[in-house]
């Protein structure tokens, strides 16, 4: 379709949950922190299996600085919007913050990835 996944992802989480057209209700809270952990194993081991090494070594310095500089600028940012803009509180801004902050870079990669662009 030329619609990047993530985008079909948060419509159908939309559409099916307890607020959507189709209304599932879950609140098994345990369960889905297990399945999101066993998740998390799967994908950690996918990134390293298929990772190639003398590739990951030339991007090292930039990608630790993205994932470190680049998550706490976009989350003090976006917290301080929420606090000025939007009214919350400052520890709810920042919490706001650290969320988007956390999944924006993995946002942007996987569209680019699936755009077939060059991620240089």
């Amino acid at each position: 379709f030329g619609v990047p996944m993530l985008l079909i992802f948060i419509v159908l989480g939309m559409l099916f949950g307890s607020d959507g057209i189709v209304g599932i209700y879950f609140d098994n809270y345990d369960l889905t922190s297990k399945i999101c952990s066993l998740g998390l194993v799967f994908i950690m081991f996918y990134g390293g299996f298929g990772t190639n090494w003398k590739t990951a070594r030339k991007s090292a310095v930039p990608s630790i600085l993205m994932s470190t500089l680049g998550v706490i600028i976009t989350a003090g940012l976006t917290g301080l919007f929420c606090y000025f803009v939007l009214g919350t509180s400052l520890l709810e801004g920042l919490l706001i913050g650290s969320v988007v902050g956390s999944t924006d870079a993995a946002s942007v990669f996987s569209i680019l990835r699936s755009q077939k662009l060059n991620l240089k």
